[in-house]
């Protein structure tokens, strides 16, 4: 069984360090707070899949200053699925180094 709910922002509202320009708020809060909303309705559930798209993915990449210019986040879907050996194949014949997963803060699932 999959739960799916979908969290929306404003691209516009942050900036290109990945702050809000309203309250100053990286944008790894707003995904926090998703993450929070999601269990808080589902109650046994946690949110552990992240789909966004590239313009999600570089406000998300913003938020860590340690990154080098060729560090991405997130991985390809093949035919729509999850297919973790195949990005790391095509890993293996790129310049950019991917990270594929960010550990939880919510409470009892920090994996």
């Amino acid at each position: 069984m999959m739960i799916e709910k979908t969290y929306n922002f404003t691209k516009e509202d942050y900036n290109s360090d990945g702050f809000n320009k309203t309250n100053s708020q990286l944008f790894l809060n707003f995904v926090f707070e998703s993450e929070v909303d999601f269990h808080q309705q589902s109650i046994i559930f946690f949110a552990d899949y992240l789909f966004a798209n590239s313009s999600t993915m570089y406000l998300m990449k913003c938020c860590f200053a340690i990154l080098e210019e060729n560090d991405d986040f997130g991985m390809d879907l093949i035919d729509g699925e999850i297919d973790i050996d195949a990005n790391m194949a095509m890993e293996d014949y790129s310049k950019r180094k991917i990270t594929y997963a960010l550990s939880s803060r919510v409470k009892g699932n920090e994996d």
